[in-house]
């Protein structure tokens, strides 16, 4: 029984000296915590603005990339509109010119079996070259698009794991601050 008095008499004790520790503590590290605090919760705004800075500029700079993704869609939209006109027009001198000729040889029945065959060759290699020319400008362009969509997709991407890594960075600094 003697020792629960004992405690009891020493709890008042022990809360006076925890007391006067709290007042040394304050008298020797106040004004020092009362800095590290100020200075942890500036800090603390700045980063936030920086966050807040770096994330409106990702998404500028995503627009302006939609933007220009855009505008390179637009221009190799036209240039292959173009090439489909010239080839629909490529398309109808041929066909025109076909039947022109056909025309003069049936008009010219005098000519030769050879000589036909000769300028049917020739018509239809020429037909050929045309051709194979125009199919090899729309793979270029084709080609050219999918360069240019696959860019613009690649720094996309960038800016997405720039965007995970700010978050990274903040829920880091948020548990930082509860610690």
């Amino acid at each position: 029984m003697s020792t629960k008095k004992e405690t009891v008499k020493n709890e008042p004790e022990a809360q006076t000296s925890l007391s006067d520790l709290d007042q040394l503590r304050e008298i020797v590290f106040g004004d020092a915590k009362r800095i590290l605090q100020t200075q942890q919760q500036q800090m603390f705004k700045d980063l936030q603005q920086q966050i807040s800075n770096l994330g409106a500029s990702l998404n500028a700079s995503m627009e302006d990339g939609f933007n220009t993704l855009q505008q390179e869609v637009k221009t190799v939209d036209k240039k292959t509109s173009a090439f489909d006109i010239d080839h629909h027009e490529r398309s109808d001198i041929l066909k025109s010119e076909l039947d022109q000729v056909s025309i003069d040889l049936a008009s010219q029945s005098d000519l030769g079996a050879s000589e036909m065959d000769k300028l049917h060759d020739k018509l239809t290699s020429d037909i050929a070259t045309l051709s194979t020319s125009l199919q090899q400008q729309i793979a270029q362009l084709i080609a050219e698009l999918a360069q240019v969509s696959n860019d613009l997709d690649s720094s996309k991407t960038d800016r997405k794991q720039l965007a995970e890594l700010f978050t990274t960075v903040a829920v880091n600094l948020e548990k930082d601050d509860a610690i």
